[in-house]
């Protein structure tokens, strides 16, 4: 269908022309997916036409850093659902001030904007958020390899890319922190080891911090 774009509905046997676009959404670098073996060569070049990348919060704060602002304010009403504007906006300086004081105004929001939703309802209900971080054995560490000196120049190169770019979420970030072009952080971001290290992720429990 994708090919002649003919379809039949179902329990029909008449020909359809298909006259839509197809949109597909992915939370995965579609390139690194395919040269990893995870992603049909033939699937990805039928989708690869027309890609549309939506930029991290991070990058979106880069741009403009009032934005936070906006989109606390946005959270803390909908959590509050309806209550007066003058406490929302109270509320949402309070927010503020905490992001300021305990991630900074460079903290680079890994899970986006739900990270930033989950920061806020914590931040108002708890009066803290800890984010969760990354737990990975030894013998996954960069460092470990280092000191067994299993890496040569160019396989360091590209798992500590691998590492800046799972930790900052972007492209853009992480070519910002190593002094790199984006293209060649593309490049050596290495699918396997970003796979093991999201995976390391999810099986790390957040772990609530002492009031």
């Amino acid at each position: 269908m994708l090919q002649t774009r003919i379809f039949q509905r179902l329990g029909e046997t008449r020909d359809r022309a298909f006259e839509g676009k197809l949109v597909a959404a992915t939370n995965r670098d579609p390139e690194s997916e395919m040269r990893a073996g995870r992603m049909r060569p033939d699937f990805y070049y039928r989708l690869c036409s027309d890609l549309v990348r939506t930029p991290s919060l991070r990058e979106q704060l880069d741009d403009s850093p009032d934005e936070l602002i906006h989109l606390v304010q946005v959270v803390v009403g909908d959590i509050l659902g309806g209550a007066d504007q003058a406490d929302v906006d109270d509320l949402t300086a309070e927010v503020i001030v905490w992001i300021d004081q305990r991630l900074g105004a460079q903290y680079e929001w890994a899970g986006n904007f739900r990270e930033l939703e989950q920061c806020v309802s914590n931040v108002m209900i708890r009066g803290r958020y800890e984010p969760a971080r990354a737990s990975l054995s030894d013998s996954a560490s960069p460092a470990s390899e280092i000191d067994a000196m299993d890496l040569d120049g160019d396989s360091l190169l590209s798992r500590y890319t691998t590492l800046v770019y799972h930790r900052t979420g972007s492209y853009l970030s992480a070519a910002r922190k190593l002094g790199l072009d984006g293209r060649t952080v593309k490049a050596k971001v290495d699918p396997e080891y970003l796979a093991s290290l999201r995976g390391a992720t999810r099986a790390t429990p957040d772990q609530p911090s002492p009031a």
